[in-house]
């Protein structure tokens, strides 16, 4: 559902003659070949500092999982190429 927002956001931003930001253009971006970037990038970052504070098991585990997921969508990416997370989702079983 977010992906959709960004699209529809994006497609108000290419009617309004203004560029497309990145990640809103629907016949260009994915939200799911953006995953290993924007987890990399911004969550990690973010995520381990804060696991500090946890129990260590809990912590280490937020941060495997953030891994994993990380996988999971490379995964479907690289079996079926780019398409949309909603488009990913339903094939991953």
């Amino acid at each position: 559902m977010l992906e959709e927002e960004f699209f529809l956001q994006g497609d108000m931003e290419k009617e309004a003659g203004l560029p497309v930001m990145p990640l809103m253009n629907r016949t260009q971006d994915s939200a799911a070949t953006a995953q290993g970037f924007f987890l990399d990038k911004m969550v990690i970052p973010l995520l381990a500092p804060y696991t500090n504070f946890l129990l260590p098991a809990f912590g280490e585990r937020l941060l495997d999982n953030i891994e994993e997921n990380k996988q999971r969508w490379a995964q479907l990416v690289n079996k079926h190429g780019k398409k949309t997370a909603a488009e990913l989702v339903p094939l991953e079983t």
